[in-house]
This record gives structure tokens, C-alpha cells and sequence, in this order.
């Protein structure tokens, strides 16, 4: 078995010697980015959004094709709703409902979180 010098292997640094600063704070960076998502303690939030679902009406319940102005209540509904030009989510979210239940007079209910 061949014995290691100290002078086999370079050293670490040798090999900084050769790399700018600017390659050195890369490498660290890098470094720390796997460390940080390879650790279980250290790890970044993972949060997986909302799901949120609009029907045009609940299960079982009647959609309607032509409404107020010949179109679909619904799908009018929502076109109508995104036309504001600002709107939050609860906001839209009623206004779709509302809109809904006025083209259709009143015969559909949006499914709406």
C-alpha cells in the first residue's frame, strides 16, 4: 500500500489559489444551497398552494347553457368578473357567485370556494 505525502494530494489551499474570489463565494453558495435543502432541519418551507375550484353549479343541480344575454350564466359570469380591472379573491369570488345566480334568474347556484 502506497504511503500519501502531504505533498500527493494538493491541498485545499492549492486549489483556492488557482480560483478568484468571485469562484470561491460561488462554491460556497453552492455549497450552501445543497446543504440547505439536503437537511431535514435546515430545509426551505415547501407550502403547496390552495387548490381552489369554481363550478358552475353544485353537484347535481342544473347548469344552464344560455342565460341573460344568450350566453353560458357562468362562464359570462366569470368573464365579467375578471374585466374589473382590480379585484381580490373574495371579491371575485362573490362577484362570480352574484353574477351567476343573475344571469341564470336565479335557476343556478356557482359552486364557489
Amino acid at each position: 500500500m502506497r504511503k500519501l505525502s502531504k505533498h500527493s494530494l494538493p491541498g485545499i489551499e492549492t486549489i483556492f489559489a488557482h480560483l478568484s474570489k468571485k469562484d470561491v463565494i460561488l462554491i460556497g453558495a453552492v455549497a450552501w444551497v445543497m446543504l440547505v435543502l439536503t437537511s431535514g432541519q435546515a430545509a426551505l418551507p415547501r407550502t403547496v398552494p390552495e387548490v381552489l375550484r369554481y363550478c358552475a353549479s353544485a353537484s347535481g343541480k342544473p347548469t344552464l347553457d344560455e342565460g341573460e344575454g344568450g350566453g353560458n350564466p357562468f362562464a359570462s359570469a366569470v368573464i365579467e368578473a375578471l374585466s374589473h380591472e382590480r379585484i381580490d379573491l373574495a371579491e371575485f369570488t362573490a362577484e362570480v357567485r352574484r353574477l351567476t345566480a343573475v344571469k341564470s334568474d336565479g335557476l343556478q347556484s356557482a359552486d364557489v370556494p
